[in-house]
């Protein structure tokens, strides 16, 4: 049986389609963990737990209005 399906596929990626940032965070854990591949650091930027998730998130849809997954 496969880990994910594409129920959970389809949810997850709904909030982050209408820009919802407040429903992506809704489906991480307080311990999350975020990776980025661009950044400063060698293989990209690591942002952990949801309250440092945040902020990416909203720039990022700053940055990328017509971002969709």
């Amino acid at each position: 049986m496969a880990r994910y399906d594409d129920t959970f596929v389809d949810r997850f990626l709904d909030p982050w389609n209408r820009h919802d940032v407040d429903g992506a965070l809704a489906l991480m854990t307080d311990h999350c963990v975020w990776e980025v591949t661009r950044g400063r650091e060698p293989h990209g930027t690591l942002y952990t737990v949801r309250a440092n998730v945040r902020a990416p998130i909203v720039e990022k849809f700053k940055a990328l209005p017509d971002i969709n997954y």
